[in-house]
């Protein structure tokens, strides 16, 4: 569904919130073959693989480029045919959905789980050094493992390391790691309720320029996000250089697309709220990316790496990382003793 020459309506029809406080998909991960699985034979570009199978040059510049470009932050469309062909799936098959309690929900049901089992969970306190060659913890699950932090010195049989990729490996020396990024910025907005754009649960992509990539309706899904006299929008800026531009000029940016796709509107009142800018959004996933990427377990015995890096680059990826970091340290090592 298209509107003028600039803008593309993607539906979001079978996107919903999680209504039940901060459960979301239903709690549960999803069943199918992550990326590196997703099929036999050489790994390709996403474009390459479109290509392949005929698709056109327009639907590719004006459908795939920006709605893919905004999962993969990649409107060139290098990435690994293997995302694409599993994200395509899981949004064919299933019901999206966004977390009642906003995105930090997922995190907090993780804690809350934690301390239901026992766990303690300790905050401000940084990691400075793992001994990764101390004493016995140079096999698998033979421990102790040294750990240095900013407070104390705690040397635990086993250590889970769920940082970031970029600190993971400098923490554990595991050169696997991957550290090349792709950036995005994202802006929220504030817009009255007189001023709602009518764009029902569609995501409008920007197909004649790249800034933003896409302006997303969010109260439209998730009516909590705001006011009932507000509409919340969200647009996303992909690459480097838009980290360090001004809070004013990325609105600017937005309002111009705004008025572009909508002539008889004003979008003055459109009011920025906040700016969430990630310089290592997503790891970079060329073809072949999954054959270099680590496992969980590290060659420093009782160290454990959990992170999207060791699946695909993506919250998935990250909880899928943490449950089979979770099952093999409780294969490895004694609980309870």
């Amino acid at each position: 569904m298209t509107r003028g020459r600039s803008s593309s309506r993607c539906s979001t029809a079978g996107c919903r919130r999680a209504t039940n406080s901060g459960r979301c998909c239903s709690g549960r991960i999803w069943p199918a073959a992550s990326p590196p699985r997703c099929s036999a034979g050489a790994d390709e570009s996403i474009r390459s693989y479109l290509d392949g199978w005929g698709f056109s040059e327009r639907y590719v510049e004006n459908f795939v480029a920006p709605f893919y470009g905004g999962i993969t932050l990649d409107r060139s469309l290098a990435t690994s045919s293997q995302v694409f062909q599993y994200t395509f799936r899981t949004l064919s098959e299933g019901a999206i959905a966004v977390p009642a309690d906003g995105m930090g929900a997922i995190g907090e049901q993780l804690a809350d789980h934690a301390r239901e089992a026992g766990a303690e969970i300790v905050r401000n306190e940084g990691v400075a050094r793992i001994d990764r060659d101390r004493g016995g913890a140079t096999t698998r699950g033979t421990g102790p493992v040294g750990v240095e932090t900013t407070e104390t010195r705690r040397e635990p049989t086993a250590l889970v390391v769920a940082t970031d990729p970029r600190s993971a490996r400098e923490l554990t020396g595991v050169e696997a790691i991957p550290t090349e990024s792709k950036s995005s910025t994202t802006q929220y907005y504030s817009l009255p309720g007189a001023d709602r754009v009518e764009t029902g649960n569609k995501i409008l992509l920007h197909t004649d320029g790249e800034s933003p990539n896409v302006v997303v309706p969010l109260s439209e899904v998730a009516p909590e996000y705001a006011p009932d006299d507000q509409t919340l929008l969200c647009a996303t800026f992909l690459g480097a250089a838009a980290l360090d531009r001004d809070e004013a000029d990325l609105a600017a940016d937005t309002r111009e697309a705004l008025a572009a796709w909508y002539p008889e509107r004003s979008f003055e009142s459109l009011e920025p709220i906040h700016t969430d800018r990630l310089p290592f959004a997503q790891f970079t996933q060329p073809p072949g990316f999954a054959d270099d990427l680590p496992t969980t377990t590290t060659p420093a015995g009782s160290v454990y790496l959990a992170g999207d890096y060791t699946e695909w680059s993506s919250i998935q990826g990250a909880m899928e990382s943490g449950r089979r970091a979770a099952s093999t340290v409780l294969s490895a090592e004694p609980v309870g003793e």
